[in-house]
Parts: structure tokens; sequence; C-alpha cells
């Protein structure tokens, strides 16, 4: 269900969908958080919390699975991100 919502071009939809996922804190999500970040990176609806938004969604995955491989690769991602925030 929230794979079909992170993809939903309706604004605020995805914003929705991508903070629901990551309130999950099941580490079997970290695919869903690392394409729910890169979402964020790229979009352009609601720019102003997409910073935000990108921080919860690093947040959640490392407090879901700390050393896992999708995790560290999303650390990196989040490494370059534009927002030194993040």
């Amino acid at each position: 269900m929230l794979r079909t919502l992170l993809a939903d071009p309706t604004p605020g939809v995805q914003l929705s969908a991508a903070l629901a996922l990551a309130r999950i804190g099941d580490a079997e999500a970290l695919p869903l958080l690392a394409a729910a970040y890169d979402g964020a990176l790229t979009g352009t609806a609601d720019a102003t919390n997409l910073p935000e938004l990108r921080a919860t969604l690093v947040r959640a995955a490392v407090l879901s699975a700390r050393t896992a491989e999708p995790t560290r690769a999303l650390l990196a991602k989040a490494a370059s991100d534009p927002d030194a925030g993040v």
C-alpha cells in the first residue's frame, strides 16, 4: 500500500506516505525508505518540507537497522544532500 502511495502524484500523498513509512520502524522497509528519500530529493511539491522529510527518512533507517547496507547507502546519499541540515 505505501509503495503505491509513494508513487502517487497527488500533492501531499507522497509526503504523508513517506512519513508513515518512517514511523513503521521496520528494517524490511529500508528499500522503501531509500526510494522515498530519492523521491524527496527530486521532488518539487511542497519543497519547503522536503529537507525535513529526508532527514526523517534517514533517521528512521538508522533507528531501524543501523548497520544494514541500505542504511549505509542512504547515509552516503545524505552526506552529499544539497541541504546540509539533512
